[in-house]
């Protein structure tokens, strides 16, 4: 089972009140037999029930812009790995609000 992904940082993008960048840090697979297949990035806006949107990124990527975002709004953003076993090692939250139009 992989170790945990660490989510780094969520922040605003410069000058685009509709995007985040998120980053996070690889799991460690050390002596696990496992070994990365992708991370699933999802995003829920604030006083949402369910996510708000989701996509795929390959293993070699580690920062992601998430776009289409509404302005000034409260995002949590988590990330998902997923191994060869098909166990993931999910982040735990982090959240970032867009700026503002």
């Amino acid at each position: 089972v992989p170790e945990e992904t660490t989510v780094t940082d969520v922040s605003p993008v410069e000058d685009d009140p509709t995007k985040l960048t998120v980053t996070w840090d690889a799991p460690a697979y050390a002596c696990t037999g496992s070994t990365l297949g992708e991370y699933s990035v999802s995003w829920t806006a604030e006083g949402d029930s369910k996510p708000t949107g989701s996509i795929d990124v390959p293993e070699t990527t580690t920062t992601f812009v998430i776009d289409a975002l509404l302005p000034c709004t409260t995002y949590t953003v988590s990330v998902a790995a997923r191994s060869n076993t098909g166990l993931p090692g999910k982040s735990g939250p982090r959240s970032a609000t867009t700026s503002v139009a």
